[in-house]
Formats: C-alpha cells, structure tokens, sequence
C-alpha cells in the first residue's frame, strides 16, 4: 500500500518504528516503478531521488520521490529535473510524462487547515472533506 508520506505508516499502525515505515515507504515506491530507474529505465543500484531536490524546498512526499538508480541520481544532484532530463540520450516522452502524472499531487481525503482569527493570529485547526 503506497501512502503519500513515511509517518503514514505508522498512523495507520502498519509498523511501529519510524525506520520500518522509511524502508516500506521506498520498498512502496520502488515497487509502484517496477524496480526501475524512473529515469533511465535501469534496475541496477537503485536509490531514492527528491523530483525537487530538497535543496529547492522539496519534501518527503511520494509525488516528490520516485524510484533511481545511483547513476541517474548522482548526474541529476540538485538540478530542475526536466532541464536534467531533457539532456540525457536515454530520454523518453513515456517515462517523462510517467514522471509528470507521479509528481501531481493526488492525496484527495480530509485536510487539518489552520483557521485565523480577525486580528490574523491561528485560532484552531479544522479537519475539511474534498469537495
């Protein structure tokens, strides 16, 4: 079962340590791109890469992190994915557009949001439904 985040794990009480939800969270991840390289397609040495480094202000959530070999990971380091993979001669508009679809956000169930008071300081949170 893909969540959107690691803690996920542990609130849903599928494990009870934050490593065990870390290690099924990246086995979820490898699992849902075939254990291979989002990338290039490789299934040698594969790793975790940030689609937005976090560097640029990318977070721990499954739309940022998809399944990467070592290679690809290190040549991309902290740049714009796109401009890094419109580059690479193993480009393809299949695994660009995958990439694309995975790095929308897609989490459509209730959201904590903050509510403010008149004089703008937060009041209380309030759990909401999508609409």
């Amino acid at each position: 079962m893909l969540l959107p985040h690691p803690d996920d794990y542990m609130h849903q009480l599928i494990v009870t340590s934050g490593g065990d939800a870390v290690r099924m969270w990246r086995e979820e991840i490898k699992k849902a791109w075939e254990h291979q390289c989002a990338y290039c397609g490789s299934s040698d040495n594969l790793t975790m890469d940030h689609v937005r480094p976090r560097s640029m202000g990318g977070q721990d959530k499954t739309n940022n992190v998809v399944c990467c070999c070592h290679k690809c990971n290190k040549s991309k380091a902290a740049t714009n994915w796109e401009d890094w993979y419109s580059r690479q001669d193993f480009f393809t508009l299949d695994r660009y557009h995958a990439i694309r679809e995975w790095t929308q956000p897609t989490f459509v169930g209730p959201m904590k949001r903050l509510v403010r008071g008149k004089n703008g300081n937060p009041t209380r949170y309030v759990i909401t439904q999508p609409a």
